[in-house]
């Protein structure tokens, strides 16, 4: 088991306000506060099986406003699984994401801003590799296999992206199947 845990605070952290149209109208200084942890488990229950599982968790405050630090990552667990038998690895990965409901509409950093409470959801993901002597894998597998709709909280309005207004959230892919083959040395 691994546990990770911070504290952060920050005098004259650089807070964007945005105005109509998510124009930055205001930079300014604050005052903050994080703090937040993380708890990885990973259980060989024999040769074959690995199981593992996350916990992670953050809460920002703007301390000068006395409201919620924007752009704080809901509350998040991974659940994953693992079977190996000779040359073949089999996996699978659900991870549920709480919704955000503490938000600062309107603010943000250069990164992005939060725009409104993001909805929680859940995916899972499965994905299998063959290894082939000692220097190649063939890896395949499916994500999101359930064709979920959802956005994550952490957005990218500070980056331009050509098509998208940044007034709303962008969701993620939907299904996606992928295939992958390596070589090492």
């Amino acid at each position: 088991m691994v546990v990770s845990t911070f504290y952060n605070r920050v005098d004259d952290y650089i807070l964007i306000e945005h105005g109509p149209l998510m124009q930055p109208n205001t930079v300014r200084s604050v005052n903050t506060e994080s703090f937040g942890g993380e708890v990885l488990v990973n259980y060989r229950a024999n040769d074959h099986w690995l199981l593992d599982a996350s916990l992670a968790y953050t809460h920002g405050s703007n301390l000068t406003d006395h409201r919620p630090l924007a752009q704080q990552p809901p509350l998040e667990l991974k659940l994953g699984a693992e079977y190996t038998v000779q040359n073949w690895t089999v996996a699978g990965l659900w991870r549920v994401v709480a919704n955000q409901h503490r938000v600062a509409i309107g603010q943000g950093n250069i990164a992005g801003s939060d725009f409104k409470e993001t909805a929680g959801f859940g995916t899972l993901a499965l994905n299998a590799h063959r290894k082939f002597g000692q220097h190649w894998r063939l890896s395949f597998g499916v994500d999101n296999l359930f064709d979920k709709a959802f956005a994550e909280h952490l957005s990218t309005a500070g980056a331009a992206v050509s098509g998208y207004e940044q007034i709303t959230q962008v969701n993620e892919p939907g299904r996606t199947y992928w295939l992958k083959l390596d070589y090492q040395l």
